[in-house]
């Protein structure tokens, strides 16, 4: 990578792994540091804020911005559609910054596939697949039937991390995030 120019970290794990908290914390720790903030058709939870969490946008604001060629990626998971804003993403690398950017294993691949030489991937597990069943149960956000089907879906997701640079177990955050930092700075100066 030349200098001046940044790194995409783009970290994927199932629903429930703690992927969320990690990001947030990463920007905390790491200087020149952002998270890319996902356009999505999803429902707001509660505590989410437009625009700092998400952009919460209508399924034809979406399609808008897919056919302007305004999301860097996009793709439908779990009924609802998130996208990488364009504009936002190649800013940021443009003034060196590290864009932590938080997606699925589909969006990963689409993300390597266009910054091939700029881009790192870091897949986190949960310590467990019954911990990661009490991690969804207590968030309180899913029905029966979600949290089964999210359960499934992080098993098959699980068998893509072999397409990952990385893979961190989540077993405690603050050695999770700590974890992840060593790599993105050691990612930094080897690039």
């Amino acid at each position: 990578m030349k200098k001046g120019k940044g790194l995409i970290v783009v970290i994927s794990a199932p629903s429930g792994t703690g992927k969320t908290t990690i990001c947030k914390k990463l920007v905390e720790v790491l200087p020149k540091t952002v998270l890319s903030v996902s356009v999505t058709t999803r429902k707001k939870r509660p505590g989410e804020k437009d625009g700092r969490d998400y952009f919460f946008v209508s399924e034809t604001e979406f399609n808008h911005k897919m056919k302007r060629n305004e999301l860097i990626e996009w793709s439908n998971v779990y009924g609802a559609y998130y996208g990488i804003p364009k504009q936002f993403l190649e800013k940021h690398l443009r003034l060196g910054y590290s864009v932590i950017v938080s997606i699925d294993v589909q969006g990963q691949k689409k993300i390597k596939a266009k910054f091939p030489n700029n881009t790192v991937s870091i897949f986190l597990l949960p310590p467990s697949w019954k911990a990661l069943e009490e991690r969804l149960r207590r968030r309180k956000s899913d029905t029966e039937d979600s949290i089964r089907i999210r359960l499934h879906k992080a098993k098959e997701e699980a068998k893509q991390m072999q397409f990952y640079d990385y893979v961190v177990v989540n077993d405690d955050i603050d050695h999770a995030v700590e974890k992840v930092k060593k790599l993105i700075l050691a990612e930094r100066l080897a690039k």
